[in-house]
């Protein structure tokens, strides 16, 4: 280490959890040499969860999926390396269906 200068911190690695100021928990999920990885979790500041996604490398990575406060589906995606693939379905609180989209490297397609 050279004098003066300021030693860098170490990458996240292993489980995480982060908080809103409330106490609530805001995310949790895991870190890999610094990147998000895996399954991560989403709550609003009243701990109701708003989302799942997968990561790999802190991209989008697997199936994403949102949800409305009273726990339904709002969307659901799928992602390959940072880029949606596949169909993104978008729902009404009801659970009822609400639009279609197909993509392909992240560009769509066709919609219903």
């Amino acid at each position: 280490m050279r004098v003066g200068s300021t030693p860098k911190k170490p990458a996240l690695h292993g489980p995480y959890v982060d908080f809103w100021a409330s106490g609530q928990k805001q995310s949790e999920g895991q870190y890999k040499d610094g990147f998000r990885s895996g399954r991560w979790t989403f709550y609003d500041a009243n701990g109701v969860k708003t989302g799942e996604t997968q990561f790999e490398n802190n991209d989008y990575h697997g199936q994403r999926v949102e949800y409305f406060p009273n726990g339904a589906k709002k969307m659901e995606q799928n992602w390959v390396k940072g880029k949606r693939e596949g169909i993104e379905a978008t729902y009404a609180e009801d659970g009822k269906k609400v639009s279609e989209v197909q993509y392909s490297a992240d560009k769509p397609l066709a919609s219903k």
